[in-house]
């Protein structure tokens, strides 16, 4: 088993629910009606994802590294850094277990 982080964004559309991506997987986005369920099923669909990679063959796309994220997300996250209260949309790295 090993583990691979990868950088997610969580954000809210227009209807009030929360969705969460990992721009590093680009096709891997998850809804959810709080932040932490977008997160779990996020990070539920990713592992499956890299799973389904690494068994066929493929190896798991190499995560970004904070300052090769745009630059709004990384004010974001160096304001992340600095507050206990994370403003929606900053990036989280869920531990994706393999």
């Amino acid at each position: 088993m090993y583990k691979v982080w990868y950088w997610t964004m969580v954000d809210r559309d227009s209807e009030g629910r929360f969705i969460a991506s990992i721009p590093d997987l680009v096709d891997v986005a998850a809804y959810g009606v709080s932040e932490k369920d977008a997160l779990a099923n996020v990070t539920q669909l990713a592992e499956e994802h890299v799973r389904a990679l690494v068994e066929s063959g493929q190896s798991a796309p190499r995560a970004s590294r904070a300052a090769e994220m745009p630059s709004a997300t990384r004010a974001k996250a160096s304001r992340r850094a600095r507050s206990r209260n994370a403003p929606r949309g900053t990036p989280r790295r869920p531990t994706l277990s393999s």
